[in-house]
């Protein structure tokens, strides 16, 4: 098999003044080609997984680009146009692929354009027609249906502090594999609560967050669920899709991923309390946000 493999990550906060700019992305990280390889394999990143996770799958992996910057402004459009531009020509030269390997943040915004990993996903699906697309996500991201339609599997950090981003990559490699060998077929289910969770309220060793995954790493271990993810959301993107998500994927079962899907969405940990409907008063965990 031969994958592709692509980073392009940036968090964006839409109230910075500071535009991320390709100085930006160069003095953070940008680089082309195999030397992805060299800065990335056994880093504890998702590519870095990606690449030890193909390895053990037999995977040949054919790289493309790694761009990602520190949290700013909105990424500036003419960067995002020259990178997405490199991305797609360099799918079009590569010859057959199996598959589609892409490390995204999931709350880049661009100037003029909320949603940057769904506008890159789409255009990479167009480029690829029917191939699978297997995406990791940060823990923060704001998860859109862009995103969801686009991709063949969305796999998200389970941490926060992240420290489970190798395994993710290896998780993203290993179920691109299966899928294109024919030994898993993905249903996924989308949901959005209407909150939006403060960072501070975010950390998964206590409170909300970890009695949702709780819940969550019980229903993945059920026969016939690939992964589950829950996104916390980042706040300080203010975009229409900003805030919490679930994403279920499972195995040729979309009654059991919409099942789960909806299980968690309602869960004690998504439920907006009395006291968060005051105006004056919002606990320090929930924010309830229209959709």
């Amino acid at each position: 098999m031969r994958f592709f493999v692509a980073m392009v990550s940036h968090e964006t906060n839409t109230f910075s003044p500071i535009p991320t700019d390709r100085r930006q992305f160069e003095a953070h990280d940008l680089r082309y080609g195999g030397e992805i390889f060299e800065a990335y394999r056994g880093t504890g990143t998702c590519v870095g997984g990606m690449i030890d996770g193909a390895a053990a799958a037999g995977v040949t992996l054919v790289p493309s680009l790694a761009a990602s910057a520190s949290p700013a402004g909105r990424v500036t459009k003419d960067f995002y146009a020259e990178t997405k531009a490199r991305l797609l020509a360099d799918l079009a030269a590569v010859g057959p692929l199996d598959g589609v390997l892409l490390d995204l943040h999931g709350a880049m915004v661009v100037e003029g354009l909320d949603d940057g990993e769904g506008d890159l996903l789409a255009a990479v699906r167009t480029a690829v027609g029917p191939l699978p697309i297997g995406v990791t996500l940060d823990f923060h991201a704001n998860v859109t249906r862009a995103m969801v339609d686009t991709a063949t599997l969305l796999h998200g950090y389970k941490t926060y502090p992240h420290v489970d981003m190798d395994a993710r990559g290896r998780e993203a490699a290993a179920r691109l594999a299966d899928v294109v060998a024919g030994r898993v077929r993905p249903t996924v289910a989308y949901r959005q609560p209407p909150l939006l969770p403060p960072i501070a309220g975010q950390l998964t060793a206590r409170g909300p967050m970890r009695r949702l995954y709780d819940l969550a790493d019980a229903m993945e271990r059920r026969p016939g669920v690939l992964s589950i993810s829950v996104f916390a959301g980042f706040p300080l993107a203010d975009i229409h899709d900003a805030g919490l998500s679930v994403y279920v994927a499972t195995d040729h079962d979309q009654a059991l991923a919409d099942a789960l899907a909806d299980e968690l969405a309602a869960s004690e940990g998504t439920r907006v309390t009395p006291a968060a409907a005051a105006p004056s008063i919002m606990p320090p965990t929930q924010v309830p946000v229209p959709r």
